[in-house]
């Protein structure tokens, strides 16, 4: 039978920093369930921001590699998958 506690932490590399001892001796193994507080609307904004953010003052160039990147995907596909160099051969 086996006993089932959660406790919150932070991590650290490969190490978790739990917030309180767990009560299990040094050495034991345990199993490990990681669950990711979920980010309310806010948080997601700033986080696409950041990640993505650089790119705002780039629009236009997103753009006109979006409409470039189309018109290579549309000839590929006129051109017919199996006379593409990068087609595989069934």
């Amino acid at each position: 039978m086996s006993i089932q506690e959660t406790f919150r932490g932070i991590v650290h590399g490969s190490t978790i920093q739990l917030n309180q001892l767990p009560g299990v001796p040094d050495g034991m193994e345990v199993d490990v369930v990681i669950k990711r507080p979920e980010l309310d609307a806010n948080e997601r904004s700033e986080k696409l921001l950041s990640m993505f953010g650089s790119c705002k003052d780039e629009a236009d160039d997103l753009d006109a590699y979006m409409a470039w990147n189309d018109q290579q995907r549309t000839q590929i596909v006129s051109i017919g998958p199996s006379t593409h160099k990068n087609a595989r051969k069934t």
